[in-house]
């Protein structure tokens, strides 16, 4: 008798085993499906509720059109797989009758976003940056990022550098050995070190490799945002600390030549530089206030000789605004500038918010820095005019805008992005 006891005790402990491993595995089973369909929802989600985001940064002629580079998350895209949740490193290729051909989307990583980009022998370059990890995407961290596109879009190499937290890069152009990119690589605001960063310039050859990079400035703020080259080297300007734009010159390896720093420039530095005969002309913007309630930062236009010495300069804008300079073209010796202009919004603005809309600005100069005519687009809300270019005796501007206006997908909500285009006299 006790024999068969264990038998029988032996029996229902097996049973009990089957039971709970039974239980175990549904639960398991169950738990992956409402993950499943959470991840399924949330994507749907977030497909539809996701506002569309697209930022024009950049627009650069080409020898059959044109090229603009931004971001998007491709919410409305045509050409494109619809993303809705990144916004990804974009660049739009235009031929000559303004046809959109081919929309490049950067697919890997978080958020990014292409700065500037050129056209040359076999394909596209653009450089920008970008969240290559999901820890750089949760701590807004990012890389520089190039990449060399063939003329179907298909990438041929691409090149990622990271120093500090922050790293970007802002533009590049074409030398005869490679090309010249220009950036910065600095800490978050609550990081601090010692090591050597800020503004940078670097150099790549023709197949991505990196010949040498140079800092200079601040490694919290230090910026280069623009950069020419010249017979004996490249003249960059940019920021080297929140206050101080600065413009440079390297000679052809990278060595340091000389350099002028502007005081009271704003937070972005000086944005672009051309060169018209033996002068410089650069642009940014300078602040007039310190006070947040009444702080004033004009549009600046300066005009400089070759070694970066101020010769005179003009400034634009009310008071009250904050605003800048982004982008600026010279024909047949006049100037033509676009930027923004931020102002606060009163009817919005509470005790402790302040809300400012942004307004696209837009002048034109002589030689001499006087003003010709200007225009301003304001919509009460974000307008902005980032970039321009001279296409056929014809000012091309891009920008973007959430307002309201007469733009496709521009119901007030939706961040998307235009090109106005003004005859040239």
């Amino acid at each position: 008798m006790p024999k068969k006891k264990k038998k029988v005790k032996k029996s229902i402990n097996k049973t009990k085993l089957k039971y709970i491993l039974k239980l175990f595995i549904i639960t398991i089973i169950v738990t992956l499906l409402l993950e499943f369909c959470y991840v399924i929802f949330k994507s749907i989600h977030e497909s539809v509720s996701t506002i569309a985001k697209e930022f024009n940064e950049r627009i650069v002629l080409t020898q059959e059109g044109y090229i603009i580079v931004g971001s998007s998350n491709f919410k409305y895209s045509t050409l494109q797989s619809k993303s809705g949740k990144y916004e990804k490193p974009r660049m739009a290729i235009y031929d000559d009758n303004d046809h959109l051909q081919m929309e490049i989307k950067y697919k890997s990583g978080y958020n990014g976003l292409f700065m500037d980009g050129l056209e040359n022998e076999d394909g596209y370059l653009a450089v920008g940056f970008y969240q290559r990890t999901s820890r750089e995407y949760k701590k807004e961290e990012t890389e520089g990022l190039i990449v060399k596109y063939d003329k179907n879009g298909n990438i041929n190499w691409e090149r990622k550098y990271k120093n500090l937290t922050n790293t970007k890069y802002n533009k590049v152009i074409t030398v005869q050995d490679g090309y010249i990119v220009v950036g910065s690589s600095t800490y978050a605001s609550i990081e601090t070190g010692k090591e050597k960063a800020g503004a940078l310039l670097l150099k790549y050859d023709k197949n991505g490799k990196m010949i040498w990079k140079e800092y200079y400035g601040d490694n919290k703020t230090g910026s280069f945002n623009d950069v020419i080259e010249t017979s004996d080297g490249y003249i960059v300007v940019g920021s080297k600390d929140a206050s101080t734009g600065i413009v440079a010159q390297y000679n052809k390896n990278g060595l340091f030549q000389w350099k002028k720093e502007y005081e009271n420039i704003g937070n972005n530095g000086l944005s672009r530089v051309k060169r018209q005969g033996n002068n410089l002309i650069f642009i940014g913007s300078f602040k007039q206030s310190e006070y947040v309630q009444n702080r004033t930062n004009t549009a600046l236009l300066v005009l400089a000789n070759l070694e970066g010495k101020m010769i005179k300069y003009t400034q634009y804008g009310q008071e009250k605004n904050i605003s800048q300079w982004n982008d600026l073209v010279i024909y047949k010796n006049n100037i033509y500038v676009v930027g923004v202009s931020s102002y606060i919004n009163e009817k919005l603005s509470k005790e402790k918010i302040t809300h400012y809309n942004n307004k696209a600005i837009y002048a034109q100069y002589d030689m001499n820095l006087k003003l010709i005519e200007n225009k301003e687009e304001d919509k009460n809300k974000t307008y902005q005019y980032t970039s321009i270019m001279n296409k056929k005796n014809k000012l091309y501007i891009t920008g973007y805008t959430n307002a309201k206006c007469d733009l496709e997908h521009a119901d007030g909500k939706n961040y998307v992005s235009f090109v106005t285009r003004l005859p040239l006299k």
